[in-house]
Formats: structure tokens, sequence, C-alpha cells
């Protein structure tokens, strides 16, 4: 059982990287051409989408810009021409500040949404949208502002030909030192000397495509995201992260060929990305290259020793190789780092299982069943433990959750079927036994223990027409009891 799921990465977090490989000679400088600036260009791609304002939103949007560039003009007091002093640009960049807080703009550092629209809808923008909109107001007023990206983070730099500096749009205020916003355990970096880079209008619009795509990944449009992502990628071709997000969409849909090849061409852009190793181990191990698997998430905790993912992969391909005490350290340090996580004490307790630690086993389970209700894998396996046991009544409480959260689930039928015809209740083990049976039950219990039910109530009749099903199937117990006692009655 994997339930992990495929994580995509946040666009502007990325494109640190991609700006070493995005061919273009467009100045970073942004055109002054109102209705086509950067953040109505965002906006009408997200729109033929079918992310669109709604048009009370879009007026509310024309007229933060409107009114943030007349407040912009209300404080100007020097010709363009001349140039800025430090002390006007930072009037300048605190009065955008001042006028979108006056608008009830909240700022985040961490994207409560991917997508521009919905940011302007909740008025709750992270980074990277109050940077497309301190962009998008500059186009229009003309100001020598620039898009500056660093791993997990973007701010502005203003520069014109006699000043230079940077500005921390979330919060409104002048960045005077980088130590906090150039992470120094960055290998890529490190590798790359990666420090400050500045985007491109394409390089932006890109970013704006990948939005749109994990915008469809979290609905699981993953069709639409991969169409989307390809656009991305035919602007910028070389950027790692898109090929990454389109193997995620791409694993999701089962397209593990696609997948595996653009997890490979994401690590060949940047063999740093951690996320792309787990996520090529986690097609390995449905495939079951184990050591592959092994492998690869062994080369993603080396970049990032806290993937939870690639504990929780390299723990299920050390369980199928039964190497269990490296399985259990692995799952053991995802539980460490996410205590929540029911999926590590789902592959705990099946290391219990093969070390017939009974006890232990249902510990795990119930201990992952308190923390999701909606186990069902969990309440199937305590079933079977409790069954094993001999605790049928508590075994039969945990088929009854199973079938509540999977109504045709066979094997819940056949073996609540069992328990109640340990614990003599046979009118509901042969209603069991029936459904089981009409389920497409091949199991050589459910019929021969409902012939020997009907059987032992003088009904021969439906016995043989059971064992004769189950004969049909070629389950020896039924024909032997069909030739046994059906045979001399015809």
């Amino acid at each position: 059982m994997l339930r992990t799921g495929y994580h995509s990465r946040k666009a502007f977090l990325v494109f640190t990287y991609a700006l070493l490989y995005c061919g273009t000679s467009i100045n970073p400088l942004w055109s002054q051409s109102k209705g086509n600036e950067i953040g109505f260009q965002a906006l009408e791609l997200e729109a033929k989408h079918g992310f669109a304002l709604s048009p009370e939103d879009m007026q509310f949007y024309r007229n933060l810009i409107d009114k943030t560039v007349q407040a912009i003009n209300d404080v100007e007091s020097v010709d363009r021409t001349d140039g800025y002093s430090k002390g006007e640009a930072i009037t300048i960049l605190q009065t955008i500040d001042t006028t979108l807080k006056e608008l009830d703009i909240r700022g985040e550092y961490v994207a409560q949404s991917e997508l521009y629209s919905e940011s302007i809808r909740d008025r709750n923008f992270d980074c990277d949208k109050y940077v497309l909109t301190y962009l998008t107001i500059a186009q229009i007023a003309g100001l020598p502002l620039q898009a500056i990206v660093v791993p997990e983070h973007i701010f502005v730099k203003w520069k014109d030909s006699q000043l230079e500096f940077y500005w921390e749009a979330t919060s409104g205020g002048e960045i005077k030192t980088m130590e906090w916003i150039v992470p120094q355990d960055n290998k890529y970096q490190a590798a790359h000397d990666i420090k400050l880079k500045t985007l491109t209008i394409p390089e932006y619009l890109a970013t704006v495509y990948m939005n749109i795509g994990l915008a469809y990944s979290e609905i699981d449009n993953h069709q639409s995201a991969i169409e989307v992502y390809s656009n991305a990628i035919s602007i910028c071709p070389l950027v790692p992260d898109l090929y990454l997000n389109r193997a995620n969409s791409y694993a999701a849909r089962g397209q593990h060929e696609s997948a595996i090849k653009d997890y490979s061409t994401a690590l060949r852009l940047n063999p740093f990305l951690d996320d792309a190793y787990s996520g090529r181990a986690q097609l390995n191990l449905f495939t079951e290259q184990y050591q592959k698997s092994i492998d690869d998430c062994t080369e993603a905790l080396e970049l990032n020793k806290d993937n939870i993912e690639a504990h929780y992969i390299r723990g299920k391909a050390y369980l199928q190789l039964d190497e269990l005490d490296k399985a259990k350290d692995d799952l053991d340090r995802m539980l460490e780092l996410d205590p929540n996580s029911s999926n590590a004490l789902f592959e705990l307790s099946e290391i219990s299982d093969k070390k017939s630690e009974v006890k232990q086993r249902l510990i795990y389970l119930t201990e992952a069943i308190k923390l999701d209700t909606l186990f069902m894998e969990a309440y199937y396996n305590r079933a079977v433990t409790y069954h094993n046991m001999g605790e049928y009544q508590k075994a039969v409480k945990d088929w009854n959750k199973v079938l509540l959260l999977a109504p045709k689930n066979v094997e819940a039928m056949e073996n609540r079927g069992l328990c109640y015809d340990e614990m003599g209740q046979k009118d509901k083990a042969i209603t069991d036994y029936l459904a089981a049976i009409k389920g497409g039950s091949k199991e050589m219990l459910v019929f021969y223990n409902l012939g020997v039910l009907y059987y032992n109530r003088g009904m021969l009749k439906e016995a043989c027409e059971i064992w004769s099903q189950g004969k049909s199937l070629g389950l020896v117990e039924c024909e032997d009891e069909y030739e046994s006692r059906c045979t001399n009655q015809q």
C-alpha cells in the first residue's frame, strides 16, 4: 500500500536554477504598456485554463493597481530622467507597501494558493504574488524594478544607472543582509555558486504556467497539468523542476515510463534534486525494482537527510527484501520526522508480522487507525490478526469497518463469514458466504463451508449446488464432497 502521493514544487522556488538554462536576450526591465503588464498576462493565462477572477475581483485588482500607481505619482517629486535618490526610491516602495496594506492585502511567506487569481480573491499574497504585483505596478509607473530569486524565496531589486538595492516585498522593507535570504546548506547552490539571479519576462511567464500546472495537480486533473508543464518547457526547456512536476503528474496517471524519463531528465539538469530521486524511487518500488528504489532513496537522503518520502520508500523496499532492521530504521526515522504518519505505523506493523510479534503488530495498527480513522488497510490487517488469534468478535468489528469503507470487498465478506461460522452464528455466515460468491469469490473455504452448512441443515440440493460450483472452479475439497455426498443422490 503506497499512500504518499506525489509532491510538486512551487514554481518560484526553483527558478534560481532555471536562470542558468533559459536562453533569452530579453532585458529584465519591464515594459510600460498598460494592459499587457506581467500581472495581467498571468491572469489572462489562468483564465484561459478555467481559473478566472470574478468580475468583482478583477475590478478590485484593477483598482488596486491604479490606486497604487496614483499614490506613487502623488509622492514623486523628481524628473525620472534625472534618476532617484535612495530616499526617494525607498519612499516609493514604502508607498506601494502601504497602499497594498490599506487595501487589506495580507502577507504570507508560504503560499495559500499557487494561482495569482485565487490569491487576489483571498487577498492573501505570498512573496511570489507580492513580487508579481510590484512588477505590474513598476511596468505602469516606469519604475526600475526587477524580480530576484534565490532558493525558497523571491523579492525585488531597485536598479537604475545610479542606484541598486534589494527590497522585501512581502513584509515591506529594505534587505540589508542576505544571510537569512540565501541559505548556506543548499548543495546545488554551493556547487554552482548560485546566489542572486534576475528573472526575465519569459521566465516569469514560465512560473505562471507552472503554477497553473500545480493548481491542476491539486484537483487531480493531471492530464491538463501535463499539458501546461509542457507549455512551460517549450518556453524554458532546461528547467529541472518543470520535468519533476510533469513526472509527478505522469506518475499519478500511471504513465510510469514517461514519469521515469522526466525524473531522469530533471536529475540530469540538476543532480541535487532530492524530490526527483524519491519520485523515481517510488516508481521503482511499484515495479518491484527494490534495489534501484533503495539506491535512489539513498541519493535523496544524502542530499536531504529529512526527506520523509525517501525514508518511507526505502523502508518499504528493505521490507520487501526482508532486510527488516534496515526497514525499521527508516520507518522509525520517518516517525521522528512526522509523528502523525499512519503510513509509517502501518509498515512497521508489517515488520512485526514478519517477526511474528503479534502484540506489537496490533499496537502499530491500532495507533495507525487512531491517526486515520478511514485507513481501510489497517482495519483489514488488524481483523486478520484478531482472527488468527481466535478473537472473532474483535475481528468482526474490524471487518464491519472494512465493509463500511469498501462495501464490495469480497475478501472482507469471506473472512467475516468465517468469523461468524466460528462463533456459531450460522445464518450470518451463510449471508456473507453467499454475498462473497455473488461478488466473485473463489475461496475454497467459502464454498466448502457453505455447502457443509446447507448439508447440516438437511438442504442437500443447495449443498450439492454449492459444491458443484466449487468443483467447477477446481476446488479439490468441494469436488471430494460432491463426489461422496451428491453423486449417489442424482
